[in-house]
């Protein structure tokens, strides 16, 4: 018997016959949960070995992709069969089985195939979603406008080379970015969103990009 995850739960099993690339193989066991679609061949004893039993197929619900039956006209002593088209990698591929109930299981396939496609479609729209979340607090934390509240530890004090007065206030302050050395003191002003010293011509802050004017 297959091991299911402990979220998984099994919806329909009966004893099968696969067929497969035109090869059948007896004796094995179809099952479908809400997760997956397998079939199982069943052990044998025999007088000098054993065969154990093995999984033949096991197909993610939400990987198949049409399931359909097929019942003959003489049904007596005939094998009813359905057929399931499946993804597998880029390829689509397809197996038969034949079943006492095509109908039941036909139905109970495509139920859970459409509620698997959606759950795992909406599991991806959440992973891009946290993905995007991510990525966008990572863009924000490089930006330099985060630093605009941040103390300039290195900033001259009253009386220090490259000190400048607040122009907000007309105040002596310490909070204010050194005068750039290559400008003339009467040049120079301060950019109001990150407190760079900017030429009072310029019309863009060359630390941050703000719009002077």
């Amino acid at each position: 018997m297959p091991i299911y995850d402990s979220d998984e739960h099994e919806l329909l099993t009966e004893e099968s016959v696969l067929t497969r690339d035109d090869a059948s193989i007896e004796n094995g066991i179809l099952y479908l949960t809400d997760k997956k679609l397998i079939y199982e061949k069943k052990g044998s004893r025999k007088l000098l070995s054993a065969e154990p039993s093995k999984i033949y197929l096991m197909v993610p619900v939400y990987n198949i992709e049409n399931v359909s039956s097929a019942v003959p006209v003489v049904k007596l002593f005939t094998k009813k069969r359905i057929r399931v088209e499946f993804r597998e990698g880029s390829d689509l591929k397809y197996v038969e089985f034949s079943v006492k109930k095509p109908k039941i299981w036909v139905e109970e396939i495509k139920k859970w195939s459409a509620s698997a496609k959606m759950s795992y479609m909406e599991s991806i729209r959440r992973q891009d979603e946290e993905q995007f979340r991510r990525d966008l607090e990572l863009t924000k934390a490089k930006s330099p406008r985060n630093n605009i509240n941040m103390i300039n530890l290195g900033t001259p004090r009253k009386g220090e080379p490259g000190y400048v007065k607040n122009e907000f206030n007309n105040q002596d302050t310490k909070d204010v970015v050194p005068v750039s050395k290559n400008l003339p003191e009467n040049s120079v002003s301060v950019c109001p969103e990150c407190g760079a010293s900017v030429d009072k011509n310029s019309k863009f802050c060359k630390n941050c990009g703000a719009k002077l004017k």
